[in-house]
């Protein structure tokens, strides 16, 4: 059977005798096309164990991979025109039409699949739109973070301390301002895409998404406020440090899932995977619902998961490098100033020495006596006993500004 198609071959093929080599066993020709010389030199291995039982063997680059069966793809792969390029046919035809003794043609076409409906923008849009999405948001987040600075440089946050405001209010008052503003940003966002784009879609799905990444946006930047003590600096930087964050998303292509958890630290990247998803979605004409948002090894459950784990750990890290970072006012916190007990139990006592005061007021035996009768006559402001106090540390505590001040102030006189 050899012979016969080996002289078929050499008379139909003028390059065959130049190219053809003869072994005495498949396996002979299997370690052949394994050594350094086959591996770049052989094309192909035609095993012919009977007039109508052959077998083609080829590089596995040169025929589709039929060995993986993947879920969820939608239509069929163009990997199946290797047949024809890799040459597979042109061998199988000239076998099959000397067997046979007729040149049959030789076709391929792809299995029949269910129908689909397929829209290539919105399979594309999933790949460029978290960019867009990203550099959308600079401007609001360039505006959180210096308002916030603008703040810091009026020294509002002091006088308001001084004052009595605790420090846990001032701090939720920007939580609450920015969260409202990004939540009516991302309801109208949601609305905006939800009916146009994504109307296939679930709304909640869609709500959920830009929301979540309004959140974690509005936690950014106010993390990011606690590095800059210049206003104008702050709202040149801060968009360029954000945007950085979105890199990752756009150089790398396929990640695995622990790579993919590991940049979620970033919360452009776990919403630019979310995005993906959906789009993606849209795209082969399916609707992400709640009972698939699950599905997937980084699924678009878990992208927004990372979100909301990103919006906290940002919120914790402003709380904690607000106290420890040096700034021009105020004193500042060690590095682990809250594993310390009197953070968190604190109890404040002050006492004068003995022999100052009788009763909590001060020993007039310490204090340099008027008897000027002149100077005592221009007496016009008198101070006896004063006394301020005000919380600290949420409320938990207080802290005492003055205690027992007498004071006389006289006409004429400068007090400084």
């Amino acid at each position: 059977v050899v012979e016969r198609i080996d002289e078929w071959l050499l008379s139909s093929t003028h390059t065959y005798k130049y190219t053809k080599r003869e072994f005495e066993s498949e396996q002979a020709a299997t370690d052949y096309a394994s050594s350094k010389e086959g591996s770049s030199t052989m094309w192909a291995v035609i095993v012919m164990n009977s007039l109508t039982d052959y077998t083609i063997r080829m590089n596995y680059t040169s025929t589709p991979d039929t060995n993986i069966f993947t879920l969820g793809n939608i239509g069929y792969h163009n990997t199946y025109r290797l047949y024809l390029s890799g040459g597979f046919l042109t061998l199988q035809g000239l076998i099959n039409a000397n067997i046979t003794g007729a040149g049959l043609p030789s076709s391929v076409i792809p299995m029949p699949v269910q129908g689909y409906h397929s829209n290539q923008f919105l399979s594309s849009a999933g790949n460029f739109l978290p960019l867009i999405l990203t550099m959308a948001f600079l401007f609001p987040l360039s505006q959180i973070v210096s308002t916030i600075v603008r703040e810091k440089e009026a020294r509002i946050r002091e006088a308001m301390l001084i004052m009595g405001l605790p420090a846990t209010a001032f701090k939720l008052s920007w939580v609450v301002t920015t969260v409202l503003q990004l939540s009516i940003t991302g309801l109208l966002l949601s609305i905006v895409v939800g009916t146009t784009f994504l109307n296939e879609t679930t709304f909640g799905i869609v709500f959920m998404l830009f929301w979540s990444y309004c959140m974690s946006l509005a936690a950014a930047g106010i993390m990011l406020s606690v590095f800059f003590s210049k206003a104008s600096l702050a709202s040149l930087v801060s968009p360029m440090v954000y945007l950085l964050t979105a890199i990752p998303s756009l150089v790398l292509t396929n990640p695995g899932t622990q790579t993919q958890s590991m940049l979620s630290i970033f919360n452009t990247y776990a919403f630019g995977q979310a995005v993906a998803l959906v789009y993606e979605a849209a795209g082969k004409g399916e609707s992400l619902t709640w009972d698939t948002a699950s599905d997937g090894s980084y699924s678009f459950s878990l992208s927004i998961g990372f979100m909301w784990i990103d919006t906290f750990v940002y919120l914790i890290l402003a709380v904690w490098l607000d106290q420890i970072l040096p700034s021009e006012w105020g004193a500042k916190k060690p590095l682990c100033y809250y594993c310390w007990p009197p953070y968190w139990f604190t109890s404040v006592s002050f006492s004068l020495p003995e022999g100052d005061t009788v009763d909590g007021v001060l020993n007039k035996k310490n204090l340099e006596s008027i008897t000027d009768p002149a100077l005592l006559e221009r007496r016009r402001i008198e101070i006896t006993n004063l006394r301020k106090e005000f919380e600290g540390n949420g409320g938990s505590s207080k802290n005492v500004a003055v205690n027992n001040v007498n004071l006389s102030l006289y006409e004429g006189q400068i007090l400084a």
